[in-house]
């Protein structure tokens, strides 16, 4: 197996060009298409330095994370080995998808840091990946009789397998993997698997759908059409005909009897509409995935027109507060939905708000994407970069997804999970979006302390920020070309900054329209500086449905959260112990003793083998018995109690005995008891505040209705350490906020005192 490889000089490497075999594609009898080119594209070769919080998680990600990750998790590249495959029954369904989420991840991560261990250590990986791939093309944990057709050794539901699928995710990787480094084995790799799906599927409309109608529980058929996209990516690089007709021949002919998105989009109705459970799922998403590759290499509009309608409608009907997107891994049309907001999610529509910032050129979708990544994405990965999260509530407190997700815990592959292999690519997009390129200049859309070193036109050109952004909104940045040289540098304006301030050289330039690029065409050379202030105001989203009379605020694109306060005291009895903010006993009868002051409470457990049960009464009534036996270690509960009444309200949390099917009487919990400041929104007033708490990117004072003062923090900061935090707050005399495109988030600005 491979292990980590000492430290290496770095060479640049050389990106392979764009390749399409022709410029008209025939579409239907009679007609053809002229190709069309993304409006936007990555500024690929760039050299990034970042602000010290940034490189913190980079550096985390790629040190305590990517590198070494076959040695910790062997399985991730075992479960291809031929002996294996006879004993790989008990693997999940997606086993299959690790080893491409974690390369794709790591590749766009290399992209970042030029990290030349970790290269090396890619090397060996991608070498060791494509030496298991079979000779027919398959590269996969199953045996023959299975490969291909979703299928493992088993009984019932539990022999159905998302093959297809895992297969999409190695093609991404590897196909990633040549697009960086020009390795031609891998491409030949991912040619094999794409001739072995077309030699499988294609001129079979419904063959992928046919694969299996139960897969994970309801039906695997999104993940099989996956494909769509991966061959598509794979075109693109290989121009071989047969890649665009397999694709084609999936979001043509395949969706129109399962979800069909593309008639769906045309017609301008939202996703969640789509009928049937399994067509809302989140994996959809990848399939949408192909659409503007297909539009780029066809013109046919209606690929173009179908994206750009879903992707909004995601946005409007199934993105949260911090952008994360769907409930419970489904798109239910209800923003306010509450469930688990799953990372793997997010990362999905993340890649997927990329491709849509290639194709229209939008600056509010950078905005989007920026939204997202500083909350959603920055608040599921611990800044160690050991550990990242399952579900990145709106509210609680975040845990490893080895806890949340244990039950994906196999061994050899022990710190692997769906999200745990997926999570950094919410970093490493970043060197898609952040600096970005068109015939007439850059486009730059990060805002930070940082130091891009790039080219245009063959002439390198330095974009250096000092700031403190997104803390406040001054941001002075120096365009240092080698030589004086013409191009077009366009500022992204954010769509919530409504005053925005900028010069050039102290020249004054006219107030920009916000949710737009400002374009800055001239001579630039060394020692020209721009100076931009952006308006950070506070703002509000205005709660509706489940979350009516509440509201979310934002300071610039940071959502804002509340860390309550535990109030009072917490009284142990017998032998139970805090351990952290948490409290743990193996002692039947152990108890803890507190009060209630407002109407609401919470206790957080952890469920494992050797877990015992506790008893809740409230004011010496048993309200709930919790059994907090599971067959898997570490199986999070949150008990939620509410309603209680006004007044005093006396908890007691006792031991009890285990049940039958505990090895142990062990408990562990948590108790988050709180009051909610409540905000009048005509007489809201805040202020940002120095604070001793060094993780947070922005502490802002506010004022409550009671007259009493708080403090909100960034999403992000809000969740490190352990801590509970909060990010819909109650509030009385709201307006009402409108989704629309030039104001994604329904914000609402407030006074400043």
């Amino acid at each position: 197996m491979i292990k980590s490889p000492g430290r290496l000089l770095f060479v640049l490497i050389s990106i392979p060009v764009f390749v399409a075999s022709v410029l008209a594609v025939p579409v239907e009898a009679g007609k053809t298409k002229t190709k069309r080119s993304p409006v936007l594209t990555a500024a690929y070769g760039t050299k990034y330095q970042f602000d010290p919080r940034v490189q913190l998680y980079l550096t985390g990600i790629v040190n305590n994370w990517q590198l070494g990750i076959a040695g910790r998790n062997p399985a991730i590249l075992t479960m291809f080995e031929s002996q294996n495959k006879p004993n790989n029954g008990g693997l999940l369904p997606w086993s299959g998808e690790f080893a491409g989420k974690y390369l794709t991840g790591a590749v766009e991560i290399l992209r970042l840091t030029d990290d030349p261990q970790l290269k090396a250590y890619l090397e060996k990986f991608v070498k060791e990946l494509v030496g298991l791939q079979e000779e027919n093309g398959y590269l996969g944990p199953w045996t023959q009789e299975h490969q291909l057709k979703n299928t493992k050794p088993g009984t019932g539901s539990d022999r159905y397998t998302w093959d297809a699928w895992n297969h999409y995710h190695l093609m991404i990787g590897l196909t990633k993997w040549y697009e960086l480094t020009g390795d031609k084995e891998a491409l030949a790799a991912v040619e094999k698997i794409g001739t072995l799906v077309c030699e499988t599927f294609y001129d079979k409309p419904n063959a992928l759908l046919d694969l299996a109608h139960v897969g994970w529980t309801r039906g695997s058929q999104e993940f099989n059409l996956t494909m769509a996209h991966s061959l598509m990516e794979l075109y693109q690089f290989s121009g071989k005909e047969r890649y665009l007709a397999m694709s084609r021949q999936i979001i043509d002919e395949a969706l129109l009897s399962y979800g069909n998105y593309l008639k769906l989009g045309v017609a301008g109705k939202p996703f969640h509409r789509s009928p049937g459970f399994d067509s809302r799922r989140w994996e959809r998403v990848h399939i949408l995935s192909a659409m503007p590759h297909l539009y780029w290499v066809t013109g046919d509009e209606d690929y173009r027109k179908a994206h750009e309608n879903l992707w909004w409608s995601l946005l409007e009907f199934d993105c949260h507060n911090t952008l994360g997107f769907t409930t419970d891994e489904v798109a239910i049309g209800d923003t306010y939905g509450r469930g688990n907001i799953e990372t793997c999610c997010a990362v999905a529509y993340n890649a997927m708000s990329v491709d849509m910032l290639k194709t229209t050129g939008n600056s509010v979708v950078a905005d989007v994407i920026e939204v997202m990544h500083l909350n959603a994405l920055r608040g599921a990965q611990d800044i160690s970069g050991k550990w990242s999260t399952y579900h990145t509530g709106t509210e609680g407190i975040r845990k490893p997804n080895t806890v949340d997700i244990a039950f994906q815990n196999r061994p050899g592959s022990e710190e692997l999970n769906c999200c745990s292999v997926n999570t950094a690519r919410g970093f490493g997009l970043i060197s898609e979006w952040a600096l970005m390129k068109d015939e007439s200049g850059l486009i730059l859309n990060w805002y930070g302390e940082s130091d891009f070193q790039t080219k245009h036109k063959g002439i390198d050109v330095q974009i250096k920020q000092q700031t403190s952004y997104p803390s406040n909104g001054q941001v002075r940045i120096h365009v240092a070309p080698s030589k004086a040289t013409e191009f077009d540098l366009r500022l992204r304006i954010p769509f919530w900054s409504k005053n925005t301030k900028i010069k050039v050289n102290s020249k004054v330039i006219p107030s920009p329209q916000p949710g737009r690029y400002l374009s800055l065409n001239r001579k630039w050379q060394q020692g020209d500086v721009i100076e931009l202030l952006l308006d950070m105001a506070v703002a509000y989203w205005p709660g509706e449905q489940g979350r009516s009379d509440h509201a979310s605020f934002y300071y610039g694109p940071l959502l804002l959260a509340f860390r309550p306060g535990l109030r009072g005291e917490i009284e142990t009895i017998g032998e139970i112990y805090p351990v952290g903010p948490s409290y743990k006993s193996g002692k039947p009868g152990a108890a803890v003793k507190f009060k209630v002051l407002g109407d609401q409470f919470k206790v957080y457990c952890d469920k494992d083998p050797n877990a015992g049960q506790v008893g809740i009464r409230i004011d010496g009534r048993l309200a709930e018995k919790i059994d907090l036996y599971h067959p898997h270690s570490d199986v999070p509960l949150c008990a939620a109690f509410d309603n209680l009444g006004p007044g005093e309200h006396e908890v007691v949390i006792t031991v009890l005995e285990k049940s039958e099917k505990s090895n142990n009487n062990r408990v562990r919990f948590r108790i988050v008891n709180y009051d909610l400041p409540v905000c009048d929104m005509t007489n809201f007033r805040w202020g940002p505040v120095e604070t001793k708490d060094a993780s947070a990117l922005v502490t802002i004072e506010c004022e409550a209705q009671n007259g009493d003062t708080f403090n909100l923090v960034d999403f992000d900061s809000a969740g490190w350490n352990d801590q509970f935090y909060v990010s819909w707050l109650p509030v009385v005399q709201e307006k009402t906020g409108t989704f629309s495109r030039d104001n994604p988030l329904r914000l609402i600005r407030t006074a400043r005192e």
